[in-house]
């Protein structure tokens, strides 16, 4: 078995991008893995005047795509399908039981104020498979990864995938936790020393964060872990501003009836502003785990 049997790639084929056919080929050639392009077409595409037609003109872009990529060794099939973009991406990951869904962003061709198209907001939230969204002008491999953990189920999947692929890519992973200070209100009845407070709240989330790393397999892996003191999503993004990271791992709640549709606060508004690419994972993991080892 694979470790990334299947990469889906959704596509307009005829302007693929060329920051997430990049990374598809990195992640192929360095786990022997299958893309699975994706193109879908509304679905008045199938009215039988025109549908020959596109059709054609589809099948010729795939071509080209197609040989390209089997001149690199690399294994890889099309699938066009009608309908809503949406729906078709989630429902092809799940018949063909993909391990990752690789992304591009293209808010910064259609809305400069927004930094997440609606569409890939809109999988992140759907999606169980890990969703990877490649931010335009990235770096194909990642040489600086990073990990923001809170102790919680959702991040250590997120840093047992943020593992193996810095252990693949050979990158620095960066393991950080944020806490948040208590804040003098005056409004408050009873007399707090803040100080003392804070002290004790740092001492504990060290404790914790050390325990949690411990659970771990970081053999062979260049990593360093920080603690930090502040707003939890501003210091992540100015960590991942300061140290130049490539890619950003977190987790994001699981498919529960009442979570199916949320990522967490701190998740969420970290990709909305989308800093730099970013691997979303929920209830699955990245590579199989039954060999990860």
């Amino acid at each position: 078995m694979k470790l990334l049997e299947k990469i889906l790639v959704p596509v307009k084929i005829n302007e693929i991008s060329t920051d997430q056919l990049n990374v598809a080929v990195q992640l192929a050639t360095n786990f022997n893995s299958q893309i699975i392009l994706l193109h879908v077409l509304p679905a008045e595409a199938k009215k039988e005047s025109i549908h020959s037609l596109i059709i054609e003109y589809v099948n010729k872009d795939f071509e080209k795509v197609l040989t390209d990529l089997s001149v690199k060794g690399i294994k890889a099939e099309k699938r066009i399908q009608y309908g809503n973009l949406f729906e078709q991406i989630i429902s092809v990951s799940e018949t063909e039981n993909v391990n990752l869904i690789l992304l591009t962003n293209e808010t910064e061709q259609t809305n400069k104020n927004q930094k997440i198209d609606v569409v890939t907001e809109k999988i992140i939230r759907k999606a169980q498979k890990p969703v990877w969204i490649t931010k335009t002008g990235c770096t194909i491999i990642p040489k600086k990864i990073l990990c923001p953990v809170d102790f919680s189920e959702a991040s250590e999947r997120a840093l047992n995938n943020a593992i193996k692929i810095s252990r693949i890519f050979k990158a620095t992973l960066n393991i950080i936790t944020v806490f948040e200070p208590l804040e003098e209100n005056v409004s408050m009845r009873y007399e707090i020393d803040y100080k003392k407070e804070n002290d004790e709240l740092k001492k504990d989330t060290n404790q914790r964060f050390n325990e949690f790393i411990q659970k771990f397999n970081l053999t062979d892996i260049d990593y360093v872990t920080k603690l930090i003191k502040g707003k939890i999503h501003k210091k992540i993004l100015d960590y991942a501003v300061k140290n130049k990271i490539d890619l950003i791992f977190m987790g994001a709640n699981g498919k529960s009836l009442i979570q199916r549709f949320l990522l967490g606060s701190v998740t969420e508004m970290i990709i909305r502003e989308l800093p730099v690419s970013m691997v979303i994972t929920k209830s699955e993991n990245i590579l199989n785990s039954n060999i990860d080892s």
